[in-house]
């Protein structure tokens, strides 16, 4: 049995397959030539139209270290002076491509759409800044958020992590730091959109090699990018890196997981949800049939992605 796209989805990836038919392949720990074929996505993210209704500011703060870590605040404009939920974001990448300024459009939208706000961390990337580098410039930023609520307008009991694909693995690896070094008022909710989780986990597969969209290469280039060549797959390689790794996750937030069945994340993901739900911690998981990694970039009008977002949407709003 043969793997399929989605039908709604067919037509936009037999021109995605003929795109990387004409492209050489990118092997693993080929960073640049990964950072030149991102830049193709961010042309997607801004040809999307601008959401009215959503303001956006950029602040500074210093991390432990003296590195000028810039952060990015979305809020939907709004009347009320209640305090309420907030988010820190955490963009993909994994771990070597993207910055804050990339994803402005999508976060825009999905502010203006949930009316939740978000702080979008601008952490450094490895391998010129490899783990805990990314992850403590998001506790950084998880912190100064907290320290603001105030000004922000924003209940610090409230406060959430979001993030998709690297991001969503550093996102699931701050809920962890966070828990253990008693961060307060503790976190309220983990949004975790088709997460990186765990570097030992490689179920090869050949029947989806004409239908990725981040490839087994990448995710190679990607572990070995931010915790080493020689750390990856083996046991230096800390939980906070790859919460998959953890073996207690009790007393972590309320949590929401979701990926495509076409992609190489899918087994870490389920096997994440399946084990946080198990000690207790309130997880909804989603699973969308026939679909890879980012289609909700590459097919924002399908109808799953419709589903996917409004999903998304509900856990943003839920806390």
């Amino acid at each position: 049995m043969s793997y399929e796209y989605d039908p709604d989805l067919e037509d936009l990836y037999s021109t995605l397959r003929g795109m990387k038919a004409a492209a050489p392949s990118i092997g693993a720990h080929d960073i640049a030539s990964v950072r030149q074929r991102s830049s193709g996505i961010v042309d997607i993210y801004n040809a999307i139209p601008l959401a009215p209704g959503v303001e956006r500011k950029s602040f500074t703060t210093k991390t432990p270290d003296g590195h000028d870590l810039e952060l990015v605040w979305y809020a939907p404009e709004r009347a009320t002076t209640t305090p309420g939920p907030a988010l820190l974001q955490i963009h993909g990448g994994g771990f070597i491509a993207f910055g804050v300024h990339d994803f402005h459009p999508a976060l825009n939208n999905l502010v203006a759409a949930s009316g939740v706000p978000m702080l979008c961390v601008d952490y450094r990337l490895a391998p010129e800044n490899p783990y805990p580098v990314p992850l403590e410039d998001c506790y950084t930023a998880l912190t100064w958020l907290r320290d603001h609520a105030t000004e922000l307008q924003i209940d610090p009991a409230r406060i959430g992590v979001i993030g998709d694909s690297a991001g969503g693995g550093l996102a699931a690896g701050l809920a962890l730091l966070a828990r253990d070094r008693k961060f307060s008022p503790p976190l309220a909710k983990q949004v975790l959109m088709a997460p990186m989780l765990d570097d030992r986990i490689a179920e090869y597969d050949e029947r989806l090699l004409p239908l990725l969209t981040f490839t087994y290469a990448d995710k190679t280039s990607s572990w070995t990018a931010y915790v080493g060549r020689d750390a990856a797959g083996t046991e230096l390689v800390p939980p906070y890196a790859a919460p998959g790794r953890e073996s207690d996750l009790a007393n972590l937030p309320s949590t929401y997981i979701d990926g495509g069945q076409l992609d190489v994340f899918m087994v870490e993901g389920m096997v994440y949800a399946k084990r946080l739900a198990v000690v207790g911690v309130s997880t909804e998981y989603h699973l969308y049939p026939g679909v890879p990694h980012s289609f909700n970039v590459f097919a924002p009008a399908a109808e799953v992605t419709k589903r996917a977002m409004e999903n998304r949407i509900k856990a943003i709003q839920s806390f």
